[in-house]
């Protein structure tokens, strides 16, 4: 709404500078209660190991997909230089939503059994599920790259990851494949920090979990910090 009432794409061409869209990708942060109370009812939302539902969009849900999909094609269709993806992930809580369940046990192909509990550390498919959680991040990674080209074949992909590939991995966000297999073109990573030497070290983890791609990591500095 915003982008096409502002008219940002040529306000920005007047000056040279490449307008990029921050696309927030599942979180509900800052969407309206009413929405998000929609958004509830029709079974979308992540929900924790307990059941209880998160504020966050379920990314195995189909409608979830075609959801930020068809923003992905509006924003790739109007002009912008390139789109970065932020809170491509899940958070530390979830996700074990029916949809999840579902993703998972196509993946798998055989019923969860205990669920959750078989999925959660220690369980009988935990490890399985981890690599389900990376996998299904990558494909949605890539179906917004696929998307977005469609309509403008340069435009720039990027994504906001963590800096400590460690804690990345465990969030689904093997984000050293999504640059390898070209998915995204830049990783941005969440160097948020005003230690210096930590700083130093997320960067240098990073260098070595993505080996000749130095030029393609573009540290995130928290401006709060």
């Amino acid at each position: 709404r915003i982008f096409g009432e502002s008219h940002l794409e040529e306000i920005a061409a007047r000056h040279g500078i490449a307008l990029h869209a921050w696309v927030t990708c599942w979180s509900l942060d800052e969407v309206a209660a009413e929405r998000r109370a929609t958004l509830e009812a029709g079974g979308r939302l992540m929900r924790d190991a307990q059941g209880n539902d998160l504020p966050w969009l379920c990314p195995s849900h189909p409608e979830n997909q075609k959801l930020v999909l068809a923003g992905i094609a509006s924003l790739a269709s109007n002009g912008v230089h390139g789109i970065h993806l932020d809170y491509i992930r899940y958070p530390e809580q979830g996700c074990y939503a029916a949809a999840t369940r579902a993703a998972f046990e196509r993946f798998q192909g055989e019923a969860a059994g205990d669920w959750p509990r078989a999925v959660l550390p220690g369980g009988a498919s935990a490890d399985a599920f981890q690599t389900f959680r990376r996998e299904e991040i990558a494909r949605f990674v890539k179906a917004t790259a696929d998307t977005a080209r469609q309509f403008n074949p340069g435009i720039v992909l990027s994504a906001a990851v963590f800096p400590d590939p460690a804690t990345a991995r465990s969030l689904g966000q093997e984000w050293p494949a999504w640059l390898r297999e070209k998915s995204v073109d830049y990783v941005c990573p969440m160097a948020y920090t005003e230690n210096a030497a930590t700083f130093a070290a997320w960067i240098d983890a990073c260098r070595q979990a993505a080996p000749g791609a130095a030029d393609r990591l573009v540290a995130g500095l928290g401006t709060g910090a």
